[in-house]
């Protein structure tokens, strides 16, 4: 027999934490979490998160403004590079939600954005793993050289140390209840 909670979980669910006030506002009344290291405080951590989200983004951009050949007509680097900006923007989305929700931070908040930032992080190095390997695929093949791949190498490699100090200093983050 399946077990029927009385609180069904949808993409909107948080909304029943929603409650009207005897003015006609609606005020929060879910669960919230309070950020508790005891390393940094949170402005922070989220100055220090948002140094690194910059630097991640400023090595993504720099990588595909550069004249690669790989990057201007193969699909197996394109495509790559595609989602590895698909992964960077979401993770600018889900720091400036965390930035904005303030503390203590909001349930919903905290579930959108805490426990899936790593995921996020991942996806994007897995991205520019593959971005390297179609570049490197792509030289192999047609054995061109250009002045500039260097560069994209460095900046990507920039990029994954950039990720992974992020992932560190966000798994570092500790909220309660």
């Amino acid at each position: 027999m399946k077990h029927t909670s009385p609180r069904r979980h949808s993409r909107k669910s948080y909304l029943n934490d929603f409650h009207q006030t005897a003015d006609g506002a609606y005020a929060y009344k879910g669960a919230l979490y309070s950020y508790t290291s005891k390393n940094k405080s949170l402005k922070q951590a989220l100055v220090q998160l948002w140094a690194l989200y910059a630097a991640m983004l400023a090595a993504v951009i720099i990588a595909g403004c550069l004249p690669v050949n790989g990057m201007q007509s193969s699909i197996y680097v394109i495509l790559p590079y595609a989602a590895l900006l698909i992964c960077i923007i979401r993770l600018g989305w889900m720091l400036g939600r965390l930035t904005a929700g303030g503390t203590p931070l909001r349930e919903y908040i905290y579930l959108s954005c805490v426990p899936k930032f790593p995921t996020w992080i991942i996806l994007s190095v897995i991205c520019s793993i593959f971005l390297l390997t179609g570049e490197l695929i792509y030289l192999a093949i047609y054995q061109t050289e250009h002045s500039s791949i260097f560069w994209f190498f460095f900046t990507l490699i920039f990029f994954l140390i950039a990720a992974f100090w992020s992932k560190r200093l966000i798994r570092q983050m500790q909220w309660s209840k």
